[in-house]
């Protein structure tokens, strides 16, 4: 027979609400510099793809990161993301629409959210509880 249920602690290490309370004392600056340094490191995963592509988009991407501020207040983010997605499936392409492409996005997205709740499970130090500045929610509007 096929198990019924998992049951999966909410807390994983002994030591878990002391590490949140650490996390939500952390300062306005301390999250942007922590938030530059995930930008910073985004851009450059999506201009390496891009470069092991052959595809010039690449050179556009490595720019933005000598461009961004703490906080990427000028939303690096946002103009690396747009240029990373049109590079790889055409400028037509949105993260908005209903198809295939966005439905294999949600898919992996949802495949890394099960890997840091198996993390977590592990009592692994892993908090992802309390974000930094965004909100992401897993869409199961393809599942």
């Amino acid at each position: 027979r096929n198990p019924s249920s998992e049951l999966v602690s909410y807390y994983g290490s002994h030591d878990t609400s002391s590490k949140i309370k650490k996390q939500m004392e952390w300062t306005k600056e301390g999250k942007e510099e922590i938030w530059t340094a995930i930008v910073t490191e985004k851009i450059s995963k999506q201009s390496a793809l891009l470069k092991y592509l052959k595809m010039p988009e690449a050179n556009l991407l490595s720019q933005y990161i000598g461009e961004i501020e703490i906080g990427d207040k000028t939303n690096r983010e946002g103009h690396a993301a747009k240029v990373y997605f049109n590079a790889l499936f055409g400028k037509n392409f949105t993260r908005t629409e209903e198809n295939s492409i966005n439905a294999g996005l949600i898919y992996l997205r949802y495949i890394i959210f099960l890997l840091l709740r198996t993390i977590q499970a592990f009592s692994i130090s892993c908090l992802h509880t309390l974000e930094l500045f965004q909100n992401i929610q897993i869409s199961e509007r393809f599942f």
